[in-house]
């Protein structure tokens, strides 16, 4: 999927936890840092392209791991959720409320990429490692949206019209 698709989604889904769950605004701007994460391991993503220091890192992390293989798993998810919680909190945000919205945003990313043909790995297992890059072994998803094509459009639309509603109720 396209970051825009992502950042839709991140805020559809941070409405959806403000509204229900009673939590703060802030809350969005962390389900949004999540949603575009995963795609670091990707130089031309909308997060690469954030500032220099993200496009650096990301075509490290492209040459070593590779797009849609350890960033695109749950594990990852918990890992960068549980190794970014000590930076919210040093930068004075709510531990558990930030860190909360960067997993569901990344969890919200790992479900928009299940719906590409590609797939994710979902699990580290379903990567294998050689000397020089991940290689992807079995891709989980419903593999029914090609990335940038017309379907992504209508489901930008779909998103895009459910944040509206969500945002009016």
């Amino acid at each position: 999927m396209l970051g825009r698709t992502h950042l839709i989604f991140g805020l559809l889904l941070g409405l959806f936890f403000i509204n229900f769950f009673n939590l703060g605004n802030v809350f969005i701007l962390f389900v949004l840092l999540g949603s575009l994460f995963p795609d670091l391991d990707h130089p031309g993503s909308l997060i690469s392209r954030f500032n220099f220091v993200f496009k650096d890192v990301s075509k490290i992390i492209s040459k070593t791991i590779g797009h849609r293989t350890y960033l695109h798993t749950l594990e990852a998810g918990f890992l960068f959720s549980l190794l970014l919680a000590p930076v919210f909190s040093y930068f004075g945000f709510n531990v558990l409320f930030s860190t909360l919205g960067f997993f569901v945003g990344f969890i919200g990313h790992l479900f928009l990429d299940s719906l590409t043909r590609s797939g994710i790995p979902l699990f580290f297992n379903g990567v294998k490692w050689n000397l020089f890059k991940f290689k992807q072994k079995k891709h989980y998803g419903l593999k029914l949206i090609k990335t940038g094509s017309i379907e992504e459009g209508y489901l930008d639309l779909i998103l895009f019209l459910l944040l509206i509603g969500l945002y009016l109720f």
